[in-house]
């Protein structure tokens, strides 16, 4: 995290059958996890605090949203929402559609869940549950307890 400063990424699309490039597009942030396929899009998080929707087929941005704080995390996307742990350990629920916020989840502050911590791995869905994990590896909860977090469901 420390070294986020001028990262910078891409993100390209290549044709399976030949390898051929099919489109290439710079990215003023690291991409540090995979990247997720739906819907049509390529959706990637990186460093400077953007999820990034691109069109499969042209790689014409559709989309850009702003959590606001690094991601490391690669994106979980289940029925039209991307899933985006920050570095601040925060779960951004974002619709593939248009990028816009469903909803913003503080695994820090929320009441239930107290963990704070940075999300270093991806969100995975699994049964209509959510699950996310805090790191603290550094940061203000640096060698504090973690957790992993059960959204949804009974």
């Amino acid at each position: 995290p420390k070294a986020l400063k001028g990262a910078k990424g891409f993100i390209a699309a290549f044709d399976l059958e030949t390898g051929a490039p099919k489109w290439l597009k710079d990215v003023p942030g690291g991409i540090v996890g995979s990247v997720a396929i739906a819907d049509g899009l390529a959706i990637a998080c990186a460093t400077d605090g953007k999820v990034r929707a691109f069109s499969l087929e042209s790689g014409e941005r559709r989309w850009i949203y702003d959590a606001k704080s690094p991601l490391f995390a690669p994106p979980a996307v289940v029925n039209g929402v991307a899933y985006c742990g920050d570095l601040r350990g925060a779960l951004h629920a974002v619709t593939t559609r248009d990028g816009k916020a469903k909803w913003t989840l503080d695994l820090g502050s929320d009441a239930t869940a107290k963990a704070p911590g940075m999300i270093y791995g991806g969100p995975v869905v699994h049964g209509g549950k959510l699950y996310v994990a805090t790191c603290n590896l550094e940061g203000a909860s640096a060698r504090q307890p973690t957790a992993v977090v059960c959204i949804g469901g009974n």
